[in-house]
């Protein structure tokens, strides 16, 4: 069950910003990957859905250079805010991500 959660949220964060980007940044900084990892573990176990704030997720700053990288140009906070399904679900403020937690 805890693998399964965890991949889910990676592929939650994969539909976001691009399976290439999770893959790269996997490949490329795997220390961070698996620290954003852990900080998915240890969030998960106070994450209630009833809860009415977001739960907030340090992402390493390899991460959004990692991304850029990949794709020049772009911008994580708009990659994240253009997205028509969780729109105003997610935010990025600085080197986090903010996720509602019914999702």
């Amino acid at each position: 069950m805890e693998w399964n959660q965890s991949r889910c949220f990676f592929f939650f964060f994969a539909f976001i910003v691009g399976n290439d980007v999770i893959d790269a940044f996997n490949t490329n900084h795997r220390y961070d990957y698996l620290e954003l990892l852990k900080d998915f573990e240890v969030k998960k176990k106070t994450i209630n859905p009833n809860l009415t704030e977001k739960a907030t997720f340090k992402v390493p700053t390899t991460f959004v250079t990692n991304l850029h990288e990949m794709h020049p140009g772009s911008n994580i906070k708009d990659v994240v805010s253009s997205n028509v399904i969780f729109k105003n679900r997610l935010t990025w403020t600085g080197d986090k991500l903010r996720i509602e937690t019914h999702l």
